[in-house]
């Protein structure tokens, strides 16, 4: 269903901001958007599509489909099927993102919800075992359909939600388990349809079932049930913006086809080039070279076509970069598909970073395999110590921040001025540098104030650090007095 997108968000001058990238989903991952239930379900997702484009940058929504209370199912970040969204760290790659809109700790799932997550899951997991587990990224056997929390430092899709994926699993299972095979009805529960001209929704499946409705040329809809045999035709029931109803199979046709594109390449095919050509960082033949590559170079098609200045265009992956190239340097390769490329960076060693895409976990070495060690949250700081070292086609730093040091991901920080927080000692003697600040009798943000720091105020520690409520507390000496205060408001002197 259409939602009221601004797409101004997404594009730039020369095309869109956030390149579409794309990979075989191999997990579902539940979310919840954490909206109030009470909102208005269009209002909501454009709040969140507004946090996710324009307030975190990403220029578009993280999720890949949204289902409402109502059961309404819409779709997020643009690119359709296996299109790589931003909901869940690396593990966004690999998987689709569907979220329940709404907060689920302590509210139940409405039926409604529940019944179309069924559709939009069953949809997306057709090519997997809605049962199995298997090990994704650096955890271990996780399940088909999981949840953020499986794979994350998260409380996400609520309790409630939750507690519904062993049912959803199941549900999923027996959609697609009721699928019959060697029929000429190809579509699935979950598929985005169109309908020819004057197509006739009906009560029910069968040509005796009274129309309740005729939808328009053109009408986009979800695939909710079926098929159904009745009158020796297969019949579909189908959501649109017009109603709901059952349609004859022939009246309806996929949207958009099998293989996502509809010039001569497909995605996912493997291609090479057939004579030396530029690849550019947007379709079109004003756009920036990124690289003259040779005749030979093999790539993977993951977007287009897209039509510029008179040529088609399709996005390829190289063993070197993402890239747009022009159609009429392309041929089918034999060749295998090449390794997803290592990302560049210009960050150093000694550089003052934040992270703006949180929570990033923290590694013991260079990689998503080793032990996680710590979180970072989206703010938090700290400076580059080591690297950059390839690993899991990433780039890795190690960082030192206020509560932990390892190694992290490049794609989720960025260059800062901020000041990074000290790490303190018992004897290091300090000024406060944003005050006026609350000296407590103990180390927590609800405990007693025993007095305020001006900025300026000198001191020394005693103790600590503490951890709590997200802040290190530390024990210090003033004039105020002794008392407890969190360290990022301090400086050493």
């Amino acid at each position: 269903l259409e939602w009221g997108a601004v797409e101004s968000y997404r594009f730039e001058e020369d095309g869109e901001w956030w390149l579409k990238e794309y990979q075989f989903v191999e997990h579902a991952i539940v979310h919840h958007s954490e909206t109030p239930n009470s909102q208005d379900p269009l209002e909501a997702i454009r709040s969140i599509y507004y946090y996710h484009a324009v307030t975190r940058g990403w220029h578009d929504i993280g999720y890949n489909y949204l289902v409402d209370k109502y059961g309404n199912i819409y779709e997020g970040r643009a690119g359709g099927r296996n299109v790589v969204g931003g909901h869940a760290y690396e593990y966004a790659h690999g998987s689709s993102g569907i979220c329940f809109i709404g907060e689920f700790f302590d509210d139940e799932v409405t039926e409604e919800a529940l019944a179309s997550m069924v559709a939009i899951l069953a949809w997306t997991c057709r090519d997997l075992d809605p049962l199995g587990q298997r090990d994704f990224h650096s955890e271990t056997q996780v399940p088909t359909i999981c949840a953020h929390r499986d794979v994350n430092l998260s409380t996400c899709p609520g309790d409630k939600a939750y507690a519904e994926l062993p049912t959803l699993r199941a549900l999923v299972a027996q959609t697609l388990a009721n699928f019959p095979a060697g029929v000429a009805a190809d579509l699935i529960v979950g598929d985005q349809v169109r309908t020819v001209v004057g197509t006739p929704a009906r009560d029910d499946a069968g040509l005796a079932a009274p129309q309740t409705l005729e939808l328009p040329e053109y009408a986009v809809g979800i695939v909710m049930a079926g098929p159904v045999f009745a009158d020796g035709l297969p019949w579909y029931l189908i959501s649109t913006d017009y109603g709901r109803g059952w349609v004859e199979y022939s009246a309806l046709f996929r949207d958009p086809p099998i293989g996502g594109t509809s010039g001569i390449f497909g995605l996912e095919d493997i291609v090479e080039l057939t004579e030396s050509a530029n690849l550019r960082n947007r379709p079109g033949v004003q756009s920036e070279v990124a690289e003259h590559a040779p005749a030979g170079t093999v790539g993977l098609i993951v977007a287009g076509p897209e039509d510029a200045d008179g040529y088609r265009w399709y996005r390829v992956m190289t063993r070197e970069r993402f890239a747009w190239v022009a159609s009429t340097y392309l041929t089918w390769s034999t060749q295998p598909a090449p390794d997803r490329p290592i990302p560049t960076t210009d960050l150093f060693v000694g550089d003052s970073v934040r992270v703006f895409d949180g929570p990033l976990q923290v590694h013991r070495t260079p990689g998503l395999g080793d032990d996680v060690i710590g979180i970072l949250q989206t703010g938090d700081v700290g400076t580059l110590i080591a690297g950059p070292e390839a690993a899991d086609n990433q780039l890795w730093f190690e960082i030192r921040a206020t509560l932990v040091t390892g190694w992290i991901s490049a794609a989720y920080i960025e260059r800062t001025n901020a000041t990074i927080p000290a790490n303190f000692g018992p004897g290091d003697t300090f000024t406060v540098t944003d005050g006026p600040v609350n000296l407590r009798e103990a180390p927590d943000a609800d405990a007693g104030i025993l007095a305020q720091l001006e900025t300026g105020e000198p001191g020394a520690i005693l103790a600590g650090p503490v951890d709590a409520g997200g802040y290190s507390w530390y024990q210090v000496e003033t004039s105020q007095g002794v008392g407890w205060v969190a360290g990022v408001y301090l400086t050493l002197q």
